[in-house]
């Protein structure tokens, strides 16, 4: 055991050594598992298998899969960049749309939180238009927008009634249910 003020910080014991305090290094290898402790009850720990790091919080796994560059969170083998999982559906993810999984056996979801005066967004850009494509909710009129080329082209407003190319104005198409009955006329 080595002393600093009369105090035990290094000590040898039969699973290995006991640091307390901090402990600094330049270059540290850690063969196995690298446990962190709370009184003396594991809270969690860091360890790795062949090209998985794995991270253990009291018994929730994220993994970081450092041969891929993927991380999971609830999957020891992420498919994705980010592949989030509750339990598996069995299902397998289009190479086109792999870069975030969501995935459940059963109800799977996506929430957007904004201000209650504010906009959800969902965009689809590319190098030329940071929201060339959207679907975007209004929380303050409580209506849902879809845009096309950087432009709203529907709307459905909290009545429930359908405008096309935007919102209620001069020259625009409106869908709508009047005491169950469906109309199309112009709106404005």
């Amino acid at each position: 055991t080595l002393y600093y003020n009369n105090a035990a910080k290094l000590a040898t014991t039969n699973t290995g050594i006991d640091v307390t305090g901090t402990a600094v290094t330049d270059n540290a290898v850690i063969s196995g598992y690298m446990d962190f402790q709370t009184g003396g009850a594991t809270k969690g720990n860091i360890y790795t298998d062949a090209s998985t790091m794995i991270i253990n919080t009291q018994g929730t796994n994220t993994t970081l899969n450092t041969n891929g560059g993927n991380v999971g969170i609830g999957t020891s083998s992420p498919s994705a960049k980010l592949h989030v999982q509750s339990a598996s559906s069995g299902g397998t993810a289009s190479g086109n749309a792999d870069e975030l999984i969501l995935e459940g056996s059963g109800n799977t979801g996506l929430t957007i939180l904004s201000g209650a005066t504010s906009l959800g967004n969902l965009f689809f850009a590319d190098s030329g238009d940071t929201a060339d494509g959207f679907v975007q909710y209004d929380q303050s009129g409580r209506s849902m927008r879809f845009g096309t080329a950087a432009t709203e082209r529907m709307r459905i407003d909290s009545s429930g009634n359908t405008f096309f190319k935007g919102s209620a104005t001069s020259n625009q198409l409106l869908l709508g249910v009047d005491n169950s009955n469906i109309f199309l006329r112009s709106a404005g």
